[in-house]
């Protein structure tokens, strides 16, 4: 007797969450499914229909659904954990954090997480909601992704932000193209008030625009 469909959808379901996995790929599932001769698309199709895997901020990778989470249509992660894992994912260390969502995550702002500011050069800078949050993709002519990096655990997942000194000449590098001087002038203040922030910098002479922001920060 063949599988029925729900059948089939259970053995790839319970195959995928046998690996401990979050996060499975179209690749993932259609993996499955030529292993046991199913046909790909409409299981995937169906799998997503039915709430077993959730749609992410990109294309072709999905979060799975634990049993307890499917029957209660919720998620245990939290939106800051998803998208760090789905990051992690997608792009290695190749990507953190930065400004507001950097202070953030840093303990340096309370204010309520609405928007996620992330710096990668491995994506198209755009705008996207997900999770209730609203993702910011930035570009950032610097090859060094791990210098003045901390990281932040969320269960398994690690959150990787900017520290206070990357993220100060990451803001005058944002405005400085945008000729913002009320910025410029925020930053001095806070310069002058942390003097660390002047003696690392230094630790980042290859950054874009070096010379021009410490020159303002230190004026």
């Amino acid at each position: 007797m063949g599988f029925g469909k729900l059948d089939k959808i259970d053995e790839i379901w319970g195959y995928l969450l046998a690996s401990n996995k979050r996060i499975v790929s179209t690749r993932d599932v259609f993996e499955a499914c030529r292993s046991r001769g199913f046909k790909e698309y409409p299981i995937l199709q169906s799998m997503t229909r039915k709430g077993y895997l959730l749609r992410s901020c990109f294309k072709g990778v999905y979060l799975i659904r634990k049993p307890e989470e499917y029957l209660n249509r919720t998620l245990e992660l939290s939106a800051e954990e998803a998208v760090a894992g789905l990051l992690n994912y997608r792009f290695g260390s190749r990507w953190y954090f930065g400004l507001s969502s950097a202070d953030y995550f840093g303990g340096r702002s309370w204010q309520s997480l609405r928007e996620l500011n992330i710096i990668t050069n491995d994506f198209e800078p755009q705008k996207t909601a997900f999770m209730g949050l609203t993702l910011v993709f930035r570009n950032l002519k610097y090859g060094n992704f791990n210098k003045g990096i901390e990281v932040r655990q969320f269960g398994k997942t690690r959150a990787r932000f900017s520290n206070q000194v990357r993220t100060a000449l990451d803001y005058c590098y944002y405005y400085l193209k945008l000729n913002v001087p009320a910025f410029l002038l925020a930053c001095r203040e806070l310069a002058k008030s942390n003097k660390r922030i002047i003696r690392d910098s230094r630790l980042y002479s290859d950054y874009p625009l070096f010379n021009p922001i410490i020159e303002r920060l230190a004026a």
